[in-house]
Parts: C-alpha cells; sequence; structure tokens
C-alpha cells in the first residue's frame, strides 16, 4: 500500500485561504459564544416583558381596563389551584383613571347590560367593591356536575341575571320564588350572604381566600417599601425585589398567587396608603408610602 505524503508548507508558502485547526476552533468557539450571549439577551428581554404594569391613560374604556385585570387573575396560582372564578375590585379600575366617578359610570352600565355583578366579601366600602363577570360566575357553578341542577338554574335566571342590585332584601328574593328554606339553602352553599344591613348579596365559596390573598399580598409590598428610604421605592426596584423574595420563597403564600401586577394595581388604587408618581427614568413610577 502506497503511504500518503505529509506535505508541509511554512507560512510564506501556505495558500492564503487556508485555515489552522487552532483558527477553525476560535471561530466556532466565538460562533458559539455569540449564539449563547443571543439566546441569554432574549431570555431576559422575555423576562422583563412578562411584567408590564399599565398606567393611567392605557385604557380607553373601563370595559378594556376591566378584562386586562380580570385575565391577570384568571391566569394566577390561586385560581389554578383552587379552580375559582376571576375577580377584579374596583379600586383596581380606579388606579387605571384619573377620574373614579367614570369607572363608577360605566361599572353601573356593565351591570345595567348584565355583564357584571358585585359580590359580597366582608368590606363593605364602596372602593372595595368585588366584581365578578356574570359568565364566569354562571361557569363556576356549572363546572362541579353536582350545580347541574334545577335549584342552580333557577338561581341563575331569578336572581343572578335577574336582579341587578347589589343587595337583595328577603321580600324580593320571595317575589321571584325563593322562599326562606330555599334561601337557607342558597346561604349554605355559599351564594347568598348577609352584610351588616341584614340584606342579602351575592358570593361563593372560596372568596374569602381570594379577600385575605391581596390583603396578605399589599401588606408584603408596604413592608418593602416602609423598609426603604425615605419610605419610598422606585416601581421598578420593589419589582426586583419581589423577584428576589419570590424566588427564594420568602412570598410563598401572598404574591406568588396572584402576581406582583395584579397587587400593584390593587396597592395604587388604594390612595391612602400610597402615592404613584412619575420618575425620571421612562416606564418608571416612584411609589411613596403615606405616612
Amino acid at each position: 500500500m502506497m503511504k500518503r505524503r505529509k506535505i508541509t508548507l511554512d507560512n510564506d508558502n501556505r495558500p492564503s485561504c487556508s485555515r489552522t485547526e487552532d483558527e477553525i476552533d476560535d471561530e466556532k468557539f466565538e460562533e458559539n459564544h455569540r449564539r449563547i450571549q443571543k439566546c441569554i439577551q432574549e431570555k431576559l428581554k422575555n423576562e422583563t416583558n412578562q411584567i408590564d404594569i399599565k398606567s393611567i391613560g392605557d385604557f380607553d374604556t373601563v370595559a378594556d381596563a376591566y378584562e386586562y385585570i380580570r385575565q391577570l387573575c384568571k391566569r394566577s396560582l390561586l385560581l389554578q389551584e383552587r379552580s375559582l372564578p376571576p375577580i377584579v375590585w374596583r379600586h383596581q379600575l380606579y388606579s387605571l383613571f384619573d377620574d373614579t366617578s367614570i369607572v363608577d359610570v360605566q361599572l353601573e352600565k356593565m351591570i345595567d347590560n348584565n355583564l357584571i355583578r358585585i359580590v359580597c366579601h366582608g368590606e363593605s366600602s364602596r372602593e372595595n367593591d368585588a366584581i365578578i363577570k356574570i359568565d364566569d360566575f354562571i361557569y363556576h357553578l356549572k363546572k362541579d356536575s353536582k350545580s347541574k341542577n334545577l335549584f342552580i338554574e333557577l338561581f341563575i335566571e331569578k336572581i343572578l341575571r335577574n336582579i341587578k342590585q347589589t343587595e337583595y332584601s328577603d321580600k324580593q328574593l320571595n317575589d321571584v320564588g325563593f322562599l326562606s328554606e330555599s334561601l337557607t339553602k342558597l346561604s349554605s352553599l355559599g351564594l347568598l350572604t348577609k352584610n351588616d344591613l341584614n340584606h342579602r348579596q351575592l358570593s361563593f365559596a372560596g372568596l374569602g381566600i381570594m379577600v385575605q390573598t391581596l390583603n396578605n399580598g399589599r401588606e408584603k409590598l408596604l413592608k418593602i417599601i416602609k423598609k426603604s428610604k425615605y419610605s419610598q421605592l422606585l416601581q421598578s426596584e420593589l419589582i426586583k425585589r419581589f423577584e428576589f423574595q419570590w424566588k427564594n420563597n420568602y412570598l410563598k403564600e401572598s404574591l406568588n398567587r396572584f402576581g406582583i401586577e395584579f397587587h400593584l394595581y390593587d396597592l395604587y388604587g388604594r390612595k391612602n396608603l400610597v402615592l404613584r408618581k412619575l420618575a425620571n427614568l421612562p416606564g418608571d413610577s416612584m411609589i411613596q408610602l403615606i405616612i
């Protein structure tokens, strides 16, 4: 067999198009390095875009703002874990509009058009109204096979769809066919509850844990702001601190069940707790605790 002859060329005689193995390896290394850096940048970009806090003026209508916050609630861990319907609080909508009366007027129109209802959760202030979409309420009632019965159908048609006020007298409920025994059954199912004025209101089992989770998250955020210098903090910095604590499971039972966006709208809507002011950085805000 004929041996292959090894040809060696000095640097002066090597063709200009040829490359050494080291040069090829260096090129592949650089190419791989650029690819990895691009992946990291894309990942960071996506993570940053996941949190997008809306400001006053971002929504043309209250219905649009309601749907946006509803979707935040709908995809939260709390609802996925407990199979609950999404809720939007009135004051969360206040955080997205200059004039709170615009929110109130448009919500009343949505009630008149049988799109939403107010549900009772124990806090009597109008500002703290919890609002549910009628379709979400009906789906929640019907998704369990045990609830697919004539009694629930009558409740939906005679009370949920028919009575638009936030409070019901026993006489109103009697007039649509729900007498004392039926009202007791609805109360036992958690669908009717009595308020401080002894009137009945819509509710559902599980609403209490949603209120508790919202309150716990708000307290955590206020605690972070209070520990900051002058009790004020950039929104971007608050989000960073939230993410750090979430990754370290400090907020396991509060913020990560609803998400930072949902909790920030809750915080901004409570005008007696914090002020949200424009910051020098585009798209950022300064959050100042009201002492």
